[in-house]
């Protein structure tokens, strides 16, 4: 008499999501805005951060947000990705 086999289910079948496949796996971890409170340059971000952050920062919980007062300085956008620092001038990423 043959034994009988296992029964396999659907659900255990399926492959786990990456980048490419059937679901986006979000990359960035660390997002640091860094701006003057004076300098005219910093206007757009200013009014990025009072703004937008806030929604931004709900829709991507998996994201840390830091903002950062830089005086004398233009302002820069820095991501962090794993590992890895990525540093973009604002203007690069608007």
């Amino acid at each position: 008499m043959i034994p009988p086999t296992k029964q396999i289910l659907r659900a255990q079948l399926r492959s786990f999501p990456a980048n490419g496949h059937s679901a986006y796996l979000p990359q960035a971890r660390k997002i640091v805005l860094e701006f003057c409170q004076k300098l005219p340059s910093s206007v757009n971000t200013r009014t990025f951060i009072s703004n937008d952050l806030e929604r931004v920062a709900w829709q991507n919980p998996h994201v840390e947000f830091v903002v950062k007062q830089r005086n004398g300085h233009e302002p820069i956008a820095r991501g962090f990705y794993g590992a890895v620092a990525c540093f973009y001038p604002l203007w690069y990423l608007i």
